[in-house]
């Protein structure tokens, strides 16, 4: 009896499945959009539960047009090179103290957005002088012009929804005024530039 006991003992142990958990984390965060010309910075973080230990890490671009990683071993580099209307795919991957690797990945979204450009600061007499913004190069986008803090040159604009307007210096007024001008794209970006 002793050794039936052993024997189904034994084929009992044999089919009990051993799971084993790796012994650090990582995390390459949530999805995020950017918009054209912003700077891009991955943000991972890595947790282990060896004190004293850190894990090596490595991030891999796995999806998307070729990009550089500044610093693919570091947990928050900057990406150089990314283009907009394109979605990226990296992958966080670190090496755990027990010899595991454990990984995770992100999707990086640039949106295009046309870059608001304005000609030089000018000086002027009483006078209507147009002013020279670009056009938007992408649909949708939308234009406004507004004027900055206070207005010492009393400027007015014959329009804020159009690239060149005009605008009228009175003979009432004299001082400097700030423009700005701004592009928004329905997708969230804009971009400005302001003139004086």
């Amino acid at each position: 009896n002793f050794y039936k006991y052993i024997a189904l003992v034994a084929v009992f142990l044999i089919g009990i499945d051993t799971t084993f958990a790796q012994n650090c984390t990582v995390n390459a965060n949530i999805d995020k959009d950017y918009c054209q010309g912003q700077p891009i910075q991955l943000q991972g973080t890595v947790s282990t539960a060896v004190a004293g230990f850190t894990p090596p890490i490595a991030w891999t671009q796995i999806a998307g047009p070729s990009v550089v990683i500044s610093n693919p071993n570091i947990v928050n580099p900057t990406i150089i090179g990314a283009s907009p209307n394109q979605t990226y795919t990296f992958k966080l991957t670190a090496l755990c103290e027990d010899g595991e690797t454990v990984s995770d990945n992100v999707n990086i979204t640039v949106n295009s957005i046309t870059q608001a450009v304005l000609g030089t600061n000018f000086t002027q007499c009483p006078g209507v002088y147009p002013l020279s913004g670009n056009a938007p190069a992408n649909a949708g986008e939308t234009i406004l012009w507004q004027i900055l803090s206070s207005n010492n040159a009393g400027v007015s604009l014959s329009a804020t929804n159009i690239s060149n307007p005009n605008v009228t210096l009175p003979t009432t007024a004299a001082g400097t005024t700030t423009l700005r001008y701004t592009i928004t794209n329905p997708n969230g970006c804009s971009t400005f530039d302001d003139i004086v």
